[in-house]
This record gives C-alpha cells, sequence and structure tokens, in this order.
C-alpha cells in the first residue's frame, strides 16, 4: 500500500475509537513488536512520520510564492482595543478604522483586513497593493487627459445660471438658477456639470472661480452637483469656503466636501448636527466628519444627547456615530450619561463607547 492509502486507513480506526493494528502494512510489524499496545504507540509515530514526510503536499509547478505581508506604519491597536473592536456591528467597523487611524494605530490582520479595492484609510495600501501584486516599484498611470467641452457646450451650461447681483445696501454678486421646465433640461444641466470644470463654469458666467464660490446661490440637487464640480477640479481652499457656506445655509450638500475640509468648518458641521431638531441633519452625518472632534462641552448640554437619551430603545442606533466623533473625555461623559439614565453597564450598546476609551491618543 502506498502511504497516501494507508494513512487515511489509519486515521479512520482511530476516529472510531478502535485499533488499527490490524490495518498496518505488513512490512511494519516487525517493527511493532508483539505487545498491543506498544504496538499502537509506534504506529501511531509512523502514522504521523508519513503524514509530516510522505503527505507533504506540493505546490503546482506554476504556483506564485507571494512576499511577506508588508509591515504598516502604525502600531496596532492595544489588545483592550482590538478584544470590542471584533465585537463591533459591521456597519461601525469603517468609522472604527479611521478612529483607531486619527489616534495613531491600525488593526491587526487577524481582526480586520482590506479588499483589494474600497476606501481605507491610506495606512491600508500596502496591504491592499499586497492583495493584487502591486509593487512599490510599479510605475504610476499616467495623467488621464480631459477634453476640453466645446464653447457651444459651455454656453449652453452658462445658459441654467443667473449672474447678477443681491442686497439694498451693500451689492454683493450672485449666481442663482435659471428656471427650469422639464426634466430633460435638468438632467442637461447634470450632465454638463459632470464635464466641465470651476472655471469653465466660472468664465462662461463672466467671473472668477472664487467669485462664482462666494456668489452661488442654489438649491438642491445643484448644490450638491455643484459640490461634486469643485472637489473634482477645484483648489482645497475653494472647497472648503464652499462647504463652510452650504453649512451656514443648512445644505446637507456641505458633507460631501467634508473630507478636504478645516477642522473649523467641520466644527461648525458638527454643531449644526449636534444642534438638529430633525432627522434632517441626522446623528449618522458624524461619521463623514473627521473623528475626535466632539468635546464634553460639546455633547454633555447638545439637543442631540438629550434626544438620545429620551429615547433609549434607540441606542444601538445612535450610540456608534457619537463615539465616533467624540473625544475620549466626552466618550466618557456620554457613557456615564447613559448609565446614569438606566442602560445596563455591559449593555452591547455600548462598545463603540468602550472602543473608543480603550484607544489612547497618541501624542
Amino acid at each position: 500500500m502506498t502511504p497516501d492509502e494507508v494513512y487515511p486507513v489509519l486515521r479512520d480506526c482511530w476516529m472510531t475509537g478502535t485499533t488499527a493494528l490490524g490495518q498496518a502494512p505488513e512490512a511494519w510489524r516487525d517493527v511493532l513488536g508483539a505487545d498491543p499496545a506498544t504496538a499502537e504507540r509506534r504506529l501511531l509515530a509512523l502514522a504521523g512520520q508519513v503524514y509530516e514526510v510522505a503527505l507533504r503536499p506540493v505546490p503546482a509547478a506554476d504556483a506564485d510564492v507571494r512576499p511577506d505581508l508588508p509591515p504598516l506604519d502604525l502600531p496596532v491597536m492595544p489588545e483592550s482595543a482590538r478584544a470590542l473592536f471584533r465585537t463591533l456591528p459591521p456597519a461601525w467597523v469603517a468609522p472604527a478604522l479611521r478612529l483607531a487611524d486619527a489616534r495613531g494605530y491600525r488593526a491587526h490582520p487577524l481582526d480586520w483586513f482590506p479588499g483589494a479595492a474600497g476606501d481605507v484609510p491610506r495606512v491600508y495600501r500596502p496591504w491592499q497593493d499586497w492583495l493584487t501584486g502591486k509593487t512599490t516599484t510599479d510605475a504610476p498611470a499616467g495623467p488621464s487627459r480631459r477634453r476640453t467641452p466645446p464653447a457651444d457646450l459651455l454656453a449652453d451650461l452658462a445658459g441654467f445660471f443667473k449672474p447678477g447681483t443681491t442686497g439694498l445696501l451693500r451689492r454683493t454678486f450672485a449666481v442663482t438658477l435659471t428656471p427650469t421646465k422639464t426634466a430633460a433640461q435638468r438632467a442637461r444641466r447634470t450632465d454638463l456639470l459632470r464635464i466641465a470644470t470651476l472655471a469653465e463654469l466660472a468664465q462662461a458666467l463672466g467671473t472668477t472661480p472664487d467669485e462664482l464660490i462666494a456668489g452661488a446661490d442654489f438649491d438642491e440637487p445643484v448644490n450638491a452637483e455643484f459640490a461634486g464640480m469643485v472637489i473634482r477640479s477645484g483648489t482645497p481652499d475653494q472647497a472648503d469656503r464652499l462647504a463652510a457656506r452650504l453649512v451656514a445655509r443648512g445644505s446637507l450638500s456641505a458633507m460631501r466636501l467634508m473630507p478636504g475640509a478645516t477642522r473649523p468648518t467641520q466644527r461648525a458641521a458638527l454643531e449644526r448636527i449636534l444642534a438638529a431638531k430633525d432627522g434632517g441633519w441626522g446623528l449618522d452625518h458624524l461619521t463623514g466628519l473627521t473623528p475626535d472632534l466632539a468635546t464634553p462641552a460639546d455633547i454633555t448640554s447638545s439637543r442631540a444627547l438629550a434626544q438620545v437619551l429620551a429615547h433609549l430603545d434607540d441606542i444601538r442606533r445612535d450610540v456608534p456615530p457619537l463615539a465616533y466623533a467624540c473625544t475620549a473625555p466626552a466618550a466618557q461623559a456620554v457613557l456615564d450619561r447613559l448609565i446614569a439614565a438606566g442602560v445596563r453597564p455591559h449593555d452591547p450598546a455600548l462598545t463603540p463607547l468602550r472602543y473608543n476609551l480603550a484607544i489612547p491618543k497618541e501624542t
């Protein structure tokens, strides 16, 4: 019998609780000896040698030897945080990773591993490259070429907007929307906003990009479409100034611009979310901001926390975004208030807050 025939027979005997001596190959019997107990132990040792040596799998000839998983720049989050991270609801994993990244930590690969594609903190990009086989020496793709829209197209886009002035005593530049009558016109406006750049639209309207951002007076969904144009073709400063204007006007389109917004602009968005009276600026929008924005003073006196305390049945939905936005002292304040309100100290709904507290801020 060949090794790959012998081993499964012996293994099956032992797995069913019976002796395997009767199934041992004839050539092994002189080595096993006459004593049944000793012979069984020797047979087990021989079977182990067969498994480790003769049955070792051989890789295919065309198998690719992968390099070791590349190290990352940040240390692994503390063990106490890892244990809590593994129990977080799936929907909160991405915000939890961003919170850890903001405090100078990363996930352990046995707790979480990125897919080959997807938006993850920059620290995990080497792991994504490892999955796809990219190396640091791979040449970057060349710049994409964008065809400048013909002047008939830009004139068409300009026709959807109306530059003018506003104010009685202090006249300021403003750009409003030309009323549309059909869904086809609105679809055309959307398509053109996705093609043109901020500079091209400003030129078509006879103004500058900065004046256009300062004077834009649109409604939804044009605010969102215009924000997309600024993200794609404007400067970071222009995107931040538009975000600040949209927050001040209560437009949720501001959240599209938050990833690159400055801390004061993000703080303004935080304050609006925490003060919201209805679901428009809901707590779920907190995860679109930079982590660690909310201080104890921001949270403890906020309308948002008051609503959470008044609707404890919804804490599984409300606690994760609060935990993401809170500094560690603020997370402790929220935890204390919830427990004082009657939530069990070890309720799983409080896990995001405990995770926040388990990740110290790197100095």
